[in-house]
This record gives C-alpha cells, structure tokens and sequence, in this order.
C-alpha cells in the first residue's frame, strides 16, 4: 500500500484527510465538448483546494452548466492517468475529457 505523504505549502492548510488545501496553478486541457464550452484548448487556472472535486467546483463556476454537463459525464487525466476520485490530487497537467461514444 502506498504512503501518503503530507506537506503544507506556506500559507496552506490541511484538510481533515491531511491534504494540502493551498491554491495552486495547474494546466487544464479541453477536448471537443469541454473545448467548445471554454473557447479555448488550454488554460492555466489557479485552483483554490488540491482536489478533482476542488478543479470540478472552479469550472462550474467559471463557465456553469454548459460546463456542469461535460464535467458531470466525462472525465479527468490527472497526468495522463483517467482519475475517478473527487478526493484525488492535482497534479501539474489535468486533462478535461467528454465522454466518448463507440468501441
């Protein structure tokens, strides 16, 4: 089983789960639908919190339900690794994916 490692940035705080809750900059992608909703390919967004569900919360409110529909069915790559829990950390690139038809 892997180790969880906690660190606080400066400033930061943990959260009850012992994550660092600081903002931090991360690169988020978009494709097709999740692309057409924001205008662009790429940004670079300053997340309050370090968590899917903390990226999830920002572009609800950046860009609402339009973008509520993408994030609700589609997923997240968390460096290139598809990422299901709310809980996971952030890491440096996130990938913003509509869900895929076919096979």
């Amino acid at each position: 089983m892997a180790e969880l490692h906690t660190r606080t940035a400066p400033g930061g705080t943990a959260g009850v789960d012992g994550r660092d809750r600081a903002p931090r900059t991360v690169t988020v992608r978009y494709f097709a639908a999740a692309e057409e909703v924001t205008g662009r390919s790429e940004e670079e967004l300053v997340v309050a919190g370090g968590t899917i569900r903390d990226l999830r919360a920002a572009l609800l409110a950046r860009y609402g339900d339009a973008m509520g529909a993408v994030v609700r069915t589609g997923s997240f790559l968390v460096d290139g690794v598809v990422e299901t829990d709310d809980a996971a950390p952030l890491a440096g690139r996130v990938d913003v994916l509509p869900p895929f038809a076919g096979g």
